[in-house]
């Protein structure tokens, strides 16, 4: 392409541009005959054809010669004369794919790897501004069809590639604009599916069905019924391969952009180990900057995409713990919850090693300071790294080489730019004036440019002067974010927020004071009690900003929010939304096979409808959505006085923690239902306050071994006070547990027996089976093991009787051990085997892969080393795939005392 080419982009509102700068065809005539010499690009189009479209079939007479003047002012606009060229009857304009992104695209889709860069080039519906209704007819239909085809083939590719999770949330809205599209339909049926909601995929199917009989009197196609009863029969084919993850984590792209050639300019092409830190105050656009350079170079990220929100700076609660960004990191990269470390620096250690060779991008958006930044930056010299903050994180210049670039507002021409974006260039050179004023009342920040866009839009009748003139008529308050562009955002939002329906705005004020940084659509009618308008007034009106079924508002958009519900009496709807995360909770418990807790549940509020859940994958998977909303709705019960809410969200979320390896939060959540047990003077709950407290501090960090004492201590004393014998049994396995992981055995020992004998005078035969294994563990550790078989055997022997398949593995793998410590190898060798047929049998990888090494131990003594190699070497694949990095060290530190490196 010659320098100085213009360039033409007709997926979504026109753009031209000639060596980087944007060139405005203002007049709708010359826009028309731009469009209808591209869409025949380098064919010729005659004169009749043009007049047709230019005047929608009735030409005024002269018709041609009126042609022939708009071709010689659009060549003067271009700035050549060898653009456009005379042809027999009429013109043809002459471009290559790379100027033009109707012709980029159909040369990517010939690419097997060219669709994600196809689908950037979209920027909207095209045609949107050019005002022709025949060429609309005759080319419309063509290029959604092209749009459908490009969407659906980038979807099956991130579907390929395990991104079903993220890609839920993004078919809800296309399923929408497409109601009876059957391919999207069917692909947001497989990624519900994959994501564990299968009840979802067929609730999707049954209301395409419905639609289709009732619209066209027609039935489904073969392809989505056949789906439809693979996901009913739980076909092993929809699921994924077990290889390695591609995460692809970006949230979608922002829908309108414009300008900041300058600064994608700086941030280049996404070379090696590049840290780039972008600054700026609230709205000014840093997350659309990054997202968009993100999405236009996401191909040369092979390896994927990281993101994480870190919420630096969002009123709704504290910024995110950098080990909690970890852990989403760790798990999208393929590492088993469990699996995962429990110290920052740990994780942080694990997260480098395994990105260390990756082509990888990783997004920090909206991060608090450098100290939140660094321990999730990537280590090596091939990932890219993009951060977004309100503050100037100038530590990584100096530490890890950073680059910062600081975002001002956008200059006067691109701020009307993104208005003409929005609004269309018909609008906008209608009334130069008042959006002159409208620019300046926005001092270039995108977020108020957007919500005063969206106004006008939801307002097409009103005049832009009437826009400008409330705006600048409304009340002078002070920016939220500091003053420094001289924005008045309190006034922009004050604007549209006066311009929302009674409903709307109430749901606005309800949705400022929801606990939680997002909320679902589910969750958000509890809130409010009323169904989706007045959401989808409140996203039209840019107050909100959807992604699927979720909703989220921006940070200063929320403070204002906030703001307008003081004085206003919002508890009823908060109580009713927390009392729907509750009833949702307790629904999940029933699925997971959960212990009920020792507290009633109260009656929820009336209107409270909770989420129906279809299995358990589908709980643990709503669980996983919603853990921060879950903590912050929790955290407001305590502020507000909610107790018997804080003590039951602590207790019905204490086991999904320890099976998603949320330990953190499951502290956090012990201590505030510690508080509320306090507050409601009830000492059973009390007790078990103490005692979950206790676990989770010796579980959540190492070194917390005196605060779990005396947590556990305190629950001993007051369970002793009360005679609760059940209580006093929990509290001595859990000392039994402290004490074991602080290596005193002998104690370990003495409360392992104390727990098993409570539990066998109160005759509960289930739970004295296995605290008669810990006590036979506990046993041989210190050196008993003839006392430590005969308990192990008994507990074994109860097991049996009870079809306790996890007592009865665990039991096993126990024996197994106490055997080849007495230095009978061969019933060892029995007991692990028995073990190891169970674990595989219930799906345990986790306990069976300590059974394999502990099986290639026994081979080593036998005198077998080919049988040893072989166990150890299964043991290691387990453990590599579970990161368990202590034990990778262990077993190729033994293998390689077998001459053997460890690799296959």
């Amino acid at each position: 392409m010659l320098a100085g080419s213009p360039q033409y982009r007709l997926l979504g509102p026109l753009q031209v541009l000639v060596d980087g700068r944007e060139v405005t065809v203002s007049a709708a005539k010359h826009r028309v005959l731009l469009a209808t010499l591209l869409l025949k690009a380098n064919h010729p189009v005659t004169l009749d054809t043009i007049a047709e479209h230019l005047w929608d079939g009735s030409p005024p007479s002269g018709a041609r010669g009126t042609v022939r003047a708009y071709v010689m002012r659009l060549r003067n606009l271009l700035g050549s004369a060898d653009t456009i060229v005379t042809a027999p009857a009429g013109y043809v304009i002459k471009v290559e794919p790379a100027q033009f992104d109707l012709l980029r695209v159909r040369e990517l889709l010939t690419r097997p790897d060219g669709v994600r860069e196809a689908w950037a080039l979209w920027r909207g519906p095209a045609l949107v501004d050019i005002p022709s209704d025949s060429l609309h007819r005759q080319e419309g239909p063509a290029l959604e069809e092209l749009r459908l085809q490009v969407l659906t083939r980038r979807v099956e590719s991130d579907l390929a590639e395990g991104r079903h999770v993220e890609l839920s949330a993004e078919l809800v809205g296309a399923v929408a604009e497409y109601p009876l599209h059957e391919g999207l339909a069917g692909q947001l049926m497989l990624a519900l599916y994959r994501s564990g909601r299968a009840a979802e995929a067929l609730e999707r199917y049954a209301r395409l069905r419905h639609r289709l009989a009732e619209d066209l009197g027609t039935d489904l196609g073969a392809e989505i019924q056949r789906l439809h009863r693979q996901i009913l029969t739980d076909d092993p084919a929809l699921s994924l391969s077990s290889a390695a993850p591609v995460p692809r984590q970006l949230p979608a792209a922002p829908r309108r952009f414009t300008g900041r050639v300058r600064e994608l300019a700086e941030l280049g092409e996404g070379g090696a180990f590049v840290i780039s830190a972008i600054g700026g105050v609230g709205g000014v656009g840093k997350t659309y900057l990054a997202l968009h350079w993100a999405h236009r170079h996401g191909h040369s990220f092979p390896d994927g995409q990281l993101y994480v929100n870190l919420r630096g700076f969002d009123p709704a609660g504290p910024p995110m713990d950098p080990s909690v960004a970890l852990r989403s990191f760790l798990i999208a990269l393929g590492v088993d919850a469990g699996a995962i470390p429990r110290g920052l620096d740990a994780q942080s250690g694990l997260f480098r090693s395994m990105v260390a060779d990756k082509r990888l991008l990783v997004v920090l958006d909206n991060a608090r300071d450098s100290d939140q930044v660094i321990p999730l930056l990537p280590g090596g010299t091939s990932c890219t790294t993009v951060i977004t903050s309100r503050n100037r994180l100038a530590t990584l210049v100096v530490s890890h080489g950073a680059t910062l670039l600081s975002l001002d507002g956008l200059a006067p021409d691109e701020a009307r730019q993104l208005l003409v974006a929005w609004l269309g260039a018909n609008r906008v050179e209608a009334e130069p004036d008042a959006v002159a004023e409208l620019v300046d009342c926005c001092g270039g920040l995108p977020l108020a440019l957007g919500i005063v866009a969206a106004r006008a839009l939801a307002e097409p009748a009103t005049p832009l002067a009437e826009t400008a003139r409330q705006l600048r008529a409304s009340t002078p308050l002070d920016a939220l974010d500091g003053g420094e562009l001289g924005v008045n955002l309190r006034a922009v939002f004050e604007c549209s927020y006066r311009a929302l329906s009674p409903s709307a705005a109430e749901v606005f004020r309800l949705l400022g004071v929801a606990p939680g940084p997002d909320i679902s659509l589910a969750a958000a009618r509890n809130l409010t009690g009323r169904d989706t308008a007045e959401l989808d007034e409140l996203d039209r009106a840019h107050l909100v900003q959807r992604s699927g079924d979720r909703y989220r508002m921006h940070d200063l958009v929320r403070r204002y929010a906030a703001e307008q519900a003081a004085g206003v009496d919002t508890s009823t709807a908060v109580h009713r939304l927390v009392d729907f995360y509750m009833q949702t909770l307790r629904g999940c418990m029933a699925l997971l096979d959960l212990a009920p807790p020792q507290a009633d549940y109260t009656d929820p509020l009336d209107g409270c409808r909770p989420l129906p859940i279809a299995d358990a994958s589908s709980a643990l998977a709503w669980f996983a959505t919603e853990q921060h909303n879950m903590r912050a709705a929790q955290e407001m019960s305590a502020e507000v006085g909610w107790h018997e809410h804080v003590w039951l969200m602590a207790w019905c979320r204490k086991d999904v923690h320890y099976r998603l390896g949320l330990l953190q939060e499951e502290r956090a959540s012990w201590q505030l239902a510690l508080t509320a047990a306090e507050h409601l003077a009830r000492k059973p709950l009390v007790i078990t306050a103490h005692r979950l407290l206790g676990l989770a501090n010796i579980h959540a960090e190492a070194g917390e071994t005196a605060s779990a004492l005396r947590h556990l201590r305190q629950a001993l004393d007051l369970a002793e006070q009360t005679g609760d014998l059940a209580e006093q049994s929990r509290v001595h396995q859990g000392l039994s547990v402290v004490y074991d992981h602080e290596g005193d055995h002998n104690t370990a020992l003495w409360h392992a027996v104390r727990h098993y004998e409570i539990f066998a005078k109160l005759g509960d035969t289930f739970r004295g089976s296995r605290a008669l294994n810990a006590v036979g563990w506990c046993r041989a550790l210190t050196g008993d093991l003839a006392g430590a078989r005969a308990d192990c055997l008994a507990a074994l022997d109860l097991q049996q009787k009870g079809n306790d398949l996890d007592g009865m593995a665990a039991t096993l793998d126990s024996l197994g051990f106490i055997a080849h410590r007495l230095g009978d190898s061969h019933q060892a060798l029995d007991y692990f085997g028995q073990a190891l047929t169970i674990f595989r049998d219930i799906g345990n990888r986790y306990q069976g892969a300590d059974t394999l090494l502990n099986i290639g131990d026994v081979h080593r003594d036998l005198g077998a080393p080919a049988e040893c190699r072989r166990f150890w070497r299964e043991a290691l694949a387990l453990y590599r795939s579970q990161h368990r990095t202590a034990k990778v060290e262990l077993v190729e530190q033994r293998l390689r005392e077998l001459g053997d490196d460890g690799r296959r």
